[in-house]
């Protein structure tokens, strides 16, 4: 079963997201999932702590048969976190950023991910 949480995300972004799974798994899941996350919905941060170092969820979740896809990874500054920002223009198009972010989600072991552009997640992908 799978467990999505929006990722990719500026830091306000990523405060104001909500898994609109998030229901559908805690009753498949029962108490479990709820158990993992803190809060009624998963963030990135649930992932991810501050310094990008790994929390136990991606752990936690497979060890009880839960899948972790987080989504929408995006290459514009506004959708990166600050560490992965090129220059300071939201707007900018940043292929690189969006590759070094998703490098870091995808040591954590999730399982799978969604991207708006398939080019610079499959680099991410095919440098593991």
């Amino acid at each position: 079963m799978p467990v999505s949480f929006a990722g990719g995300m500026s830091d306000g972004k990523r405060r104001a997201s909500r898994c609109s799974a998030t229901r559908a798994i805690s009753r498949g899941a029962g108490r479990t999932l709820l158990q993992l996350i803190d809060g009624p919905a998963l963030r990135p941060g649930d992932v991810l702590a501050a310094g990008g170092t790994p929390t136990a969820l991606v752990h936690d979740a497979h060890a009880v048969g839960l899948q972790v896809h987080p989504y929408t990874f995006r290459p514009e500054n506004t959708f990166l976190a600050k560490d992965f920002w090129q220059g300071d223009q939201p707007n900018t198009f940043n292929a690189a950023g969006m590759v070094a972010e998703l490098t870091v989600y995808l040591a954590t072991g999730i399982d799978a991910f969604f991207t708006d552009d398939p080019a610079p997640g499959r680099e991410a992908v095919g440098g593991r």
